[in-house]
Formats: C-alpha cells, structure tokens, sequence
C-alpha cells in the first residue's frame, strides 16, 4: 500500500471535524519536498495558528501520523521514509537538549537582587564580583539616632 492511500484511510478513521481537516491537507503533502508551509496549513483549513499546531501535535501524539518540520526550514509534512524521520528525531532532540541545558542553567542562575532581599549578603555569585553601589529606589533612608527622637521619619 502506499503511503497516500495508507494516510487516507488512518485519517477516514478520525470522527474531529478540525482534526480531520487539517489531516485532510496533510496527507497532499507526503514527503519533506512536498512541506506546507503553517501559513498555508492555516490557509487552507481556516483555523487559526495555535489551533493547527496543536493539532498537528495531536496527529503525531494521538493518530501515530510521522508529522515532520525542522528548525530554521519552513513546512510541514508526513516523514516518507525512515531517513526523514530519523533527521526529525534528531533535530527535536537537539532542541530538547538545548532547553534541557537552558532549564538546568537557570536553576543554578542567581539574581543578586534577590540575595539582598533575602538578606544574604555575598561578594562572590557565580564567580561574579557583586556589589550592591546604590540602594534600591524604594529603600527607606538610613537614620541617625538623633533623627528619630524628633520624629522626622516614620
């Protein structure tokens, strides 16, 4: 069976009308040199943006369907072969490592401001020299004793 008629009939089998429109579109556009590109997709189907993505995430997640795109290429497309779904693969965990690696920096990431909120007071954040030059803007001044028996600032 070839891929068009085997999409076809996995996609009679889906009772979402929104679903099936866009898998509808998506099965003229088998192969990585057949992409659609989102504007089209939305296009074509008259759903906004943020519902084709979602989606196009439900056919790959729900339905099993090899839906393709890549960073940096416009398009989407149902993977022909295995040679284009291993390129999807990779480029998706790439991406995955790539937030995986940002996620972990922020955990360890320090706001100085934050540590003098919380009353910490450190010379050294991550290897940083930090110095606190001027107070924060909504700082109460500091007072002389002298000040507070007249009641100058409360």
């Amino acid at each position: 069976m070839n891929p068009n008629d085997y999409y076809k009939r996995l996609i009679a089998s889906i009772t979402e009308d929104d679903v099936r429109r866009v898998a509808e579109v998506m099965v003229n556009h088998i192969g990585e040199e057949n992409r659609i590109t989102l504007q089209n997709l939305v296009a074509l189907t008259k759903l906004n943006e943020r519902t084709v993505r979602v989606i196009l995430n439900t056919l790959v997640i729900e339905y099993g369907i090899p839906i393709g795109a890549q960073s940096g290429r416009a398009g989407r497309w149902i993977c022909a072969n295995k040679r284009e779904l291993d390129t999807v693969i990779a480029d998706l965990e790439s991406r995955a490592n790539e937030t995986r690696n940002r996620v972990n920096a922020l955990r360890v990431a320090t706001i100085p401001n934050t540590l003098y909120e919380e009353g910490i007071e450190r010379d050294d954040v991550n290897g940083l020299k930090v110095e606190r030059k001027q107070p924060f803007l909504f700082d109460p001044p500091k007072l002389e004793p002298w000040q507070l028996q007249y009641g100058a600032w409360k």
